[in-house]
């Protein structure tokens, strides 16, 4: 064993009345101790960026300025240079994976971000019970990003073990006059943003529509998007801001199928023959959010903030000719309500935050069978109602403990429900197998299969945060991370139940764990660094396996929980510029480094032993060189090294299922002036096939020939894009 107001809503667009969105878009979060935060105060990422250095965590921030030189389409995109994070990418950027610590390593097909809270201004995004969804995500209309790994995210609620991620929007007060973003390149990709920000004595406006486009480097890839984002903001008098959001937007997107590995190099831009024959897709058709927060300065009784959000999604899915035609509508809504205020305690200053959010998820799911190529439903054979409540109680407060060093404390309780409600009343359809004609086609269950389950649990958090000297600390924190299981999760148990009579998968239980955190950060002259390790004890880990009971061949998954499981590594960023005025005055030659050593496994599992958990590789890190000015020419190189990853649970397949390390080179060049950026990009200059993700297997897979089943020799692997050019211009009006 290994160790180690009113109803203003009214007046916005006609939204629905949804209480207010502040111009201060942070978190629950303890400031700087002696400055009382205002209703008037607005930081900027770069004052983030210094109150982060006073927390006892792994925060990390994202700027604007970090993105408007390269493609965005992906998560990737943001935070490649962000520590802790793993992101790969496919299919111009809308698929891949994301994970935070070891989040989302074993989640089957189209990932959902399990793990990985999601924030836009304070607010949850939506989809709150099943993680992040960045088809909702307008990633042009951020003027920042906050990143907050492992324990530092349970101020924002208990249910995210790997981390949350706050989407700061832009905003007619910071983001004033109007731009234009024109970006074309390799597989007919185009995207385009118009923006406008404004602001008249007390109000302030700002309005984003965006799209994007393109083909796709497989088979079975292409996509499109359209998103309308925008935001009012009102100071109604010197002691209370509210601000009002609402986005609209439609995303479409082909699905390719998986290749087996040992044949990447010859069948990389090809997809498998069922998700041609069936037009696979996932596309949200249309969705709709609105969001409000409303902050009252309290004077010498503290600040307290009020929020509100409300989101509907059509999400219409062909994952695989297997599951069928799905068509999920959710609707949600959230309120929330938080009081900070700064005290002396016996001459001690302390900072104290209490709050609570409540969300409510109501979901209508159905699943048809397949004709005519997957563009028609015929057969219902799914019809379920979804309920899913969450309430968290949160409480956090900094002591001065002594000059420079302070300690934390803080709590969070909450208590989370998941409703199944069978409504489906036709008459059975059995399932055709795929070597019959007409399959393979999903077959329904007979009976009722209604399910409710509940999760409850109290985490605490302690952290202590010393400023050995100006703006270089040394933090240590212990946190508890509970997490809960999806609907899908829940539901998939059900399903693979009811389809076979005396069967009996076992529940599905929410994980904990316990994580001991450390890390220093800081700079000095010419230098920024950020470095954090981390060690995390997780009980009944959430993973996906085949569900061979029902098929052999792998073509269903279903979730499970490990016994105990390790999740330990350590995090590194930095930023050194190298030197001065070179070449020309005004222009540096810099180095930027981001990566991470990981080390996830089994503990003494009873199937898996201490072995190796999969998807994610123990080594990965990108760099870049990096010269030019503010103004004039620049140039930057990137390489990216991604380290083997394993395919199996078990370990079994030898090096056939294991995905080789891969080295991908990056360049651009490009030109800046006032409002002005030209640039061209270059990825994968090497042209290297390579796995971008895929699903892992408890053990090695079988696979159908004819009517048969035989041992796989190579598993499935979904294809990273091969070389790729992008030109882009921004204008500022």
């Amino acid at each position: 064993m290994r160790t180690f107001s009113p109803l203003l809503a009214a007046a916005f667009l006609a939204t629905a009345p949804v209480l207010a969105q502040t111009e201060d878009s942070r978190l629950e979060e303890i400031v700087v101790l002696g400055e009382r935060r205002t209703a008037t105060d607005v930081p900027t990422a770069e004052e983030m960026a210094s109150r982060f250095l006073l927390r006892p965590g792994a925060e990390s921030i994202v700027s604007e300025e970090m993105l408007r030189e390269k493609r965005v389409s992906s998560l990737q995109d943001v935070f490649e240079f962000t520590p802790g994070i793993f992101t790969s990418s496919r299919d111009q950027g809308t698929g891949g994976l994301l994970s935070i610590r070891g989040s989302d390593i074993a989640t089957e097909g189209p990932r959902n971000g399990r793990g990985v809270r999601g924030y836009i201004d304070g607010v949850p995004l939506g989809r709150t019970e099943a993680g992040l969804t960045a088809p909702l995500i307008d990633l042009l209309a951020a003027s920042y990003v906050e990143v907050y790994r492992g324990g530092s995210s349970l101020r924002y609620g208990a249910l995210s073990s790997g981390g949350s991620i706050n989407f700061v929007s832009k905003t007619g007060a910071n983001n004033p006059g109007t731009s234009v973003r024109l970006l074309g390149g390799s597989s007919d990709f185009v995207q385009g943003q118009v923006e406008h920000g404004g602001q008249h004595g007390d109000v302030d406006y700002y309005v984003s529509v965006s799209s994007q486009r393109f083909d796709g480097y497989r088979q079975q890839s292409a996509g499109d998007s359209s998103r309308l984002t925008s935001n009012l903001g009102w100071r109604v008098n010197d002691d209370i801001h509210t601000r009002f959001y609402l986005t609209v937007g439609s995303t479409h997107q082909e699905t390719s199928g998986a290749i087996p590995l040992d044949q990447i190099k010859q069948l990389r831009r090809t997809s498998d023959e069922l998700s041609l024959r069936a037009d696979t897709d996932a596309n949200f058709d249309f969705y709709v959010r609105a969001a409000n927060k409303t902050q009252v300065d309290l004077k010498e009784n503290g600040l307290l903030e009020l929020s509100a959000f409300a989101l509907h999604t059509s999400f219409d899915h062909m994952p695989t000719p297997f599951s069928g035609i799905v068509d999920n509508v959710w609707r949600e809504g959230g309120l929330g309500v938080r009081w900070e205020n700064s005290l002396d305690v016996f001459g001690t200053p302390v900072e104290t935050v209490l709050g609570s959010r409540y969300t409510y998820t109501v979901g209508d799911f159905k699943r048809w069978t397949w004709e005519n190529g997957g563009h028609d439903r015929g057969q219902l054979i799914l019809e379920e109602d979804f309920t899913a409540e969450i309430l968290e109680v949160y409480a956090e407060t900094a002591i001065e403990l002594a000059p420079s060093v302070k300690g934390f404390l803080g709590f969070q309780a909450v208590r989370t429900t998941r409703d199944i409600d069978d409504q489906f009343s036709g008459v059975p359809v059995p399932s055709v197998p795929i070597f019959m004609p007409g399959g393979p086609q999903p077959g329904s269950r007979d009976g009722d299969y209604s399910n409710k389950v509940t999760f409850e649990d109290f985490v605490p958090k302690v952290g202590v945060n010393w400023e050995w000297r100006p703006d270089n600390v040394v933090f240590a924190n212990v946190t508890r991370a509970f997490e809960a299981p999806t609907g899908s999760d829940v539901a998939n148990i059900v399903d693979r139940n009811a389809r076979l009579p005396g069967l009996l998968l076992p529940d599905i239980e929410a994980q904990t764990a316990t994580t001991f955190e450390a890390g220093f950060r800081g700079g000095v002259e010419g230098l920024r660094y950020d470095v954090t390790a981390y060690h995390s004890r997780i009980r009944n880990e959430i993973l996906t396996r085949c569900a061979d009971e029902v098929s052999a061949a792998c073509t269903e998954t279903v979730a499970f929980n490990a016994d105990r499981t390790i999740h330990q590594g350590v995090e590194v960023g930095a930023a050194w510029v190298i030197a001065q005025n070179v070449v020309m005055p005004g222009a540096s030659l810099g180095l930027d480094l981001t990566g991470a050593w990981q080390d996830f496994y089994f503990d003494g599992d009873r199937r898996f032993g201490d072995n190796r958990l999969p998807n994610v590789p123990k080594v990965f890190a990108i760099t870049s060189l990096r010269w030019g000015g503010d103004t004039g020419l620049y140039v930057r190189g990137v390489v990216r090294y991604t380290g083997n990853r394993t395919t199996t649970y078990d370990g079994s397949g030898g090096s056939a299922f294991v995905v080789p390390k891969v080295t991908t080179l990056g360049a651009t060049v490009g030109w800046r002036a006032e409002r002005m950026n030209i640039y061209v990009e270059g990825r994968n200059l090497t042209d290297k096939a390579y796995a971008a993700d895929f699903s892992a297997t408890p053990t090695v897979p079988s696979t159908r020939v004819g009517p048969r089943l035989v041992p796989a020799t190579s598993p499935l692997v979904r294809p990273g894009d091969g070389r790729a050019v992008y030109a882009g211009i921004s204008l500022g009006f």
